[in-house]
């Protein structure tokens, strides 16, 4: 099935689960606007994210570590999720 032609409403699904956070925002690549989280919230009970890439461990004296975690942690599918997985009990601390 084309992803345009998949009907949200039609099928409104109990949970969605994304990969990508950061909607428009990516600097390096994009995805259509309609699987942006910030429209699947609307037809979903529980939009769920699952972190897609390896974070290495970040303390608090890591400023550089700090300022690329907040740009992740800011992101829309951040927020807009009701459940977030993450590979590490100190990302999990993080977020």
């Amino acid at each position: 099935m084309d992803y345009l032609d998949y009907s949200f409403t039609y099928h409104r699904p109990k949970e969605i689960i994304i990969q990508n956070s950061f909607d428009q925002y990516a600097s390096g690549f994009s995805i259509h606007p309609m699987y942006y989280s910030t429209t699947l919230k609307d037809y979903t009970d529980k939009l769920t994210y699952v972190q897609s890439y390896y974070l290495s461990p970040i303390d608090d004296e890591d400023a550089k570590g700090m300022r690329n975690a907040k740009y992740a942690i800011i992101s829309p599918g951040i927020i807009y999720s009701d459940r977030i997985i993450v590979d590490s009990k100190q990302i999990k601390d993080l977020y």
